[in-house]
C-alpha cells in the first residue's frame, strides 16, 4: 500500500487514475460508515473520500449533511455523545482514519454558508489540521472544500489542498485565477467531452492534478482517464477496479 499512498500525494499512478471510494464503498455498505471505509480497502481503492462536521462540544464527526436522517437539530449544535447515542454507526474522524488504513484520504470539510451549520470562523478545518497532527497522517491526507476559504486555511497549515470546484464555476475559468491548491475537483458536469483534455492541459503549467466526481459510468471512467484525470471519485468500486485495472 505504501506505492498507493506515494501516487496520491505526489506521483499520481502514470498509466491510471486513483480510484477513490467516494464516501467509503456506498454501493455494498453505509456511507461514511467504519464498514464503507474498510470494505472501500477490501475492493481495491486508492483512496476514500469523507465528509467532516464539527460537534458543539469540538469533535469532528464523518457524515454528509449538515442534520442526520430523523433529527431537526443540525450536528454543531449536538454533542459527541448524543450524536453517538442516537446515532452509533457514525464514527468519528479519527475511527474513519483508523478504518481506512494506510489508504489515501480526502477529508472534505463541509462548510457551506446554506447550511445551518455554517462556519465562518473555520473552526471545523482547524480541528481537521489538529487531529491529522496529532495521528501524523500528513502524508496520506489531501484536505478538500467548496469553500475556498476553508480549504485555504488547510493550505496555509501545509497540508495537501484541493479546491472542489463549486457548479457555476468553470474549471477553465479557475485556472485563470488559481489560489495555488495542488488538486482542482470539478464534477463531471463540467468536463463532458473534449473539455476534460482541455482543462488537464490548463493546470499542467501550475503542476495541479485534476481529479473528477461522481463517475459511475465506465465509457465516463475511461475517457476521463484518457484525458489525464489523476483521480476518479466513484459510488462504485466493484466497477472503477474492473474498468480502470481491467
Amino acid at each position: 500500500m505504501t506505492g498507493d499512498r506515494r501516487r496520491a500525494t505526489g506521483d499520481a499512478h502514470a498509466d491510471r487514475p486513483l480510484i477513490v471510494a467516494h464516501r467509503g464503498a456506498r454501493s455494498v455498505a453505509p456511507e461514511n460508515t467504519v464498514e464503507a471505509f474498510l470494505r472501500a480497502g477490501e475492493l481495491g481503492a486508492d483512496g476514500v473520500e469523507l465528509d467532516v462536521r464539527l460537534t458543539v462540544d469540538g469533535h469532528l464527526v464523518v457524515h454528509h449533511d449538515a442534520v442526520i436522517a430523523g433529527e431537526t437539530t443540525p450536528i454543531n449544535r449536538l454533542g459527541l455523545t448524543e450524536v453517538r447515542r442516537r446515532h452509533p454507526a457514525v464514527p468519528t474522524l479519527s475511527e474513519a482514519m483508523e478504518a481506512c488504513g494506510d489508504l489515501w484520504v480526502d477529508i472534505e470539510v463541509k462548510n457551506n454558508p446554506a447550511d445551518p451549520d455554517w462556519d465562518p470562523e473555520d473552526r471545523a478545518v482547524h480541528t481537521t489540521i489538529e487531529e491529522i497532527d496529532r495521528i501524523g497522517a500528513r502524508d496520506r491526507v489531501l484536505v478538500s472544500s467548496f469553500n475556498l476559504p476553508t480549504v485555504d486555511e488547510a493550505r496555509a497549515a501545509g497540508l495537501e489542498t484541493g479546491w472542489l470546484l463549486p457548479r457555476g464555476i468553470e474549471p477553465l475559468t479557475a485556472a485563470g485565477e488559481w489560489p495555488g491548491h495542488r488538486w482542482v475537483l470539478p464534477s463531471k458536469d463540467a468536463v463532458q467531452g473534449p473539455m476534460a483534455d482541455r482543462v488537464v492541459e490548463a493546470f499542467i503549467p501550475f503542476d495541479v492534478r485534476v481529479g473528477v466526481w461522481t463517475v459511475n459510468d465506465p465509457d465516463e471512467m475511461l475517457r476521463l482517464a484518457r484525458a489525464g484525470v489523476k483521480a476518479i471519485f466513484t459510488d462504485d468500486m466493484e466497477l472503477a477496479v474492473r474498468t480502470l485495472r481491467g
